[in-house]
């Protein structure tokens, strides 16, 4: 049975004279003094129910390509983002940084130039790294 959780009126100043109920299973339901009964609100739409795998997608970039035309890319937050080798050696698992205007440096534990030729005096505007586990 459909119960009121929660009543409003309206005051004596207004034009009309309404009562609304909120019920225990969600509706909303509206009766005025000239009114015969209780008047349903219509349900408010509702989104589709997006499933998290349809919306997490993993991003998988081509590094080799990347760092064969020395390519800077577009993150999803509209950073740019650079690939480097550890001291300038293809042995080691390919690092990255993370690019930005801010002229702000976090680290410099792997070689700038890389084999992307990004020079020393261009780290004013890295901001970040990561390394890939992997290089296959």
């Amino acid at each position: 049975m459909r119960k009121i959780i929660q009543i409003a009126c309206g005051g004596e100043y207004q034009d009309i004279d309404l009562t609304t109920a909120l019920c225990n299973d969600g509706t909303v339901w509206q009766i005025g003094i000239f009114e015969q009964g209780w008047s349903k609100f219509p349900d408010i739409p509702q989104d589709k129910e997006i499933k998290e795998n349809e919306t997490v997608k993993e991003i998988t970039f081509d590094w080799d390509t990347i760092i064969r035309d020395r390519t800077l890319l577009r993150t999803r937050d509209g950073l740019k983002a650079l690939i480097l080798s550890k001291d300038n050696n293809s042995e080691f698992p390919l690092n990255g940084v993370i690019i930005n205007n801010s002229g702000w440096l976090i680290t410099t534990s792997y070689s700038i130039k890389g084999r992307t030729g990004y020079s020393a005096d261009q780290t004013d505007d890295i901001v970040g790294y990561w390394e890939e586990a992997n290089n296959e």
